[in-house]
C-alpha cells in the first residue's frame, strides 16, 4: 500500500531488520485498529524509529513532526494538520481547518484500507491540552470507522500531563499506552550512520555503546565526550543523566535512587520497567545504563 504523501528519510536506509520488537508492537496495536500513546524516555530517539516506521508499506502514513510548529498553540497544530494534508489555510478558524482535515481524510479512506497519522512530540503542546482539544483529535480517528490510527508521543502518561482533559470518552481514548524501549546495541549502530559522531576506535564505540543503554542522544554526548576515561566528570554526561531523571515524579525519583546504590526494591514503578530506564535481571534490577 503506497502513500498519498512522499517520504525520504534517511531513515529509509536503517534496513528491514531495524528496531523489530517495537515495529511489531506498533503494527500489532495498528492491525487492532487501536489509537495510542508512544511512551519514552527523553532523548532515547524515537523520533527516528517514527520516521522509519512512516515509510512501511503497510498503511498510509501521515508523518506530523510538532517540533516545526512556529508556536506552541492550538491554531498552529490545526493549521499544520492541514497543511499537511494538502488543504489550504488562510483565514480559516480552528473549527474550519479540523472540518476541512476531516474531510480529506474521508475521502482518502475510501482509497485506503489504513490511515495512519502519526503525531510526534505531542506532549510539547501540554500546555494547551483541554478536553474540547483532545475531543476534536479524538473525532479525526471516527471519520471512517475502523481505518484511521492516530499515534501519540510523549515522555509521560497523557492522564499525567493533563488530568483534568481525560474525562468521558477521551479517557479511554488516550489509555492505549506503547511503552518504547531503548535501541538494541546493533541498531545504535545502524543509527549511528544516517547520524554520524566522532570515529572512536572499535572497541571504544563497543564499550560506548554498551553504557549507552540504548539512548541515542546519550550515546552521542558519550561519543563527544573528551573525558573518555572518567565520563561522569564530563558535564554534558551528567547534564543528561540529570535530565532523565528530572522529569520522573518523586517516587520514581527515591527508586532510582535505591537501585542506583544497589537498594532491594520489592516492587518497580510499571513506567520505569516500561520505558527501559530500569531493567529486571533475573530476581535483581539495573539502571540502562551500567
Amino acid at each position: 500500500m503506497t502513500s498519498i504523501i512522499k517520504y525520504n528519510f534517511p531513515e529509509v536506509s536503517l534496513g528491514a531488520d531495524f528496531s523489530m520488537e517495537n515495529l511489531k508492537n506498533f503494527k500489532e496495536l495498528i492491525d487492532a485498529c487501536l489509537s495510542f500513546v508512544v511512551l519514552s524516555m527523553p532523548g532515547v530517539g524515537v523520533s527516528y524509529f517514527l520516521r522509519y516506521f512512516t515509510m512501511q508499506n503497510f498503511a498510509c502514513f501521515i508523518h506530523i513532526d510538532l517540533y516545526s510548529l512556529p508556536t506552541l498553540s492550538q491554531h498552529e497544530f490545526y493549521k499544520l494538520l492541514l497543511t499537511v494534508l494538502g488543504g489550504k489555510t488562510s483565514a480559516k478558524t480552528d473549527e474550519k481547518m479540523l472540518e476541512e482535515a476531516k474531510k480529506i481524510l474521508l475521502n482518502m479512506s475510501q482509497k485506503y484500507s489504513k490511515i495512519v497519522i502519526i503525531f510526534s512530540r505531542f506532549d510539547q503542546l501540554k500546555k494547551e491540552f483541554n478536553w474540547n482539544f483532545l475531543s476534536n483529535i479524538q473525532s479525526i480517528a471516527t471519520i471512517s470507522s475502523g481505518k484511521i490510527v492516530l499515534i501519540f508521543t510523549s515522555t509521560k502518561p497523557l492522564i499525567d500531563l493533563a488530568p483534568d482533559s481525560l474525562g468521558g470518552g477521551n479517557l479511554n481514548f488516550y489509555s492505549e499506552n506503547l511503552y518504547f524501549k531503548p535501541y538494541s546495541n546493533e541498531d545504535l549502530k545502524k543509527l549511528l550512520k544516517i547520524e554520524p559522531a566522532r570515529a572512536v576506535p572499535k572497541e571504544v564505540l563497543d564499550r560506548l555503546i554498551e553504557l549507552s543503554g540504548g539512548h541515542n542522544q546519550l550515546l552521542h554526548i558519550l561519543l563527544s565526550s573528551q573525558k573518555l576515561q572518567n565520563l561522569l566528570l564530563d558535564k554534558f554526561v551528567k547534564l543528561q543523566l540529570k535530565e532523565l531523571t528530572d522529569y520522573l515524579d518523586y517516587q520514581q525519583k527515591k527508586q532510582v535512587q535505591k537501585i542506583a546504590m544497589d537498594k532491594k526494591i520489592d516492587e518497580v514503578d510499571e513506567y520505569l520497567l516500561g520505558v527501559g530506564m530500569i531493567n529486571k535481571i533475573d530476581s535483581s534490577y539495573k539502571l540502562f545504563s551500567p
